[in-house]
C-alpha cells in the first residue's frame, strides 16, 4: 500500500505512507516463519522482525521525511536498507530489503498516473 497526499497548488507531498500488508490467509504465505503475521501490517506489527536488519517502520519513516522534504520517488539510495553497503548505526551490516523493490513498483503506477493527471511534480530517476 502507498499512500501520498500532495498540495494541489505545489504539486508536492505532504505526506507519505508505505507498508505491506501479510496475505488474509496463512496458507497464501509461502514462507512459513511469516505466517503467525497474516492479516498484519509490517509497519504496525510490533513482533515482525524485517530480514535487512533493520526495523520496517524504521525504513518507512525515513521514507516518509526523505519525500515530504523533496526528495525523489525513486532515488532512494540514501535510505535505510536501500543497499548492502555496511552498518545501519553502528549496529552491523544491513542488506538490502525486498520491501524496497515492492515500494519502486508501487510508486512507478502511482507516479506515472499522478503525472497523467497533472497532480504531481516530475521526479526524477536516480543517476546510473
Amino acid at each position: 500500500m502507498l499512500r501520498l497526499v500532495v498540495d494541489k497548488n505545489s504539486h508536492k507531498i505532504t505526506h507519505a505512507h508505505y507498508d505491506e500488508i501479510f496475505a488474509d490467509e496463512k496458507k497464501d504465505i509461502q514462507d512459513a516463519s511469516l505466517k503467525a503475521f497474516y492479516r498484519q501490517s509490517k509497519y504496525d506489527s510490533i513482533n515482525y522482525v524485517e530480514p535487512a536488519r533493520i526495523g520496517f517502520n524504521v525504513m518507512i519513516d525515513a521514507l516518509s521525511s526523505h519525500l515530504k522534504e523533496g526528495g525523489s520517488l525513486f532515488n532512494i539510495n540514501d535510505l535505510p536498507a536501500a543497499g548492502d553497503t555496511g552498518s545501519y548505526a553502528q549496529t552491523g551490516f544491513t542488506k538490502r530489503s525486498d520491501a524496497w523493490d515492492n515500494y519502486l513498483r508501487l510508486a512507478d503506477v502511482l507516479y506515472k498516473q499522478m503525472r497523467a493527471d497533472g497532480v504531481i511534480n516530475e521526479h526524477a530517476l536516480p543517476a546510473q
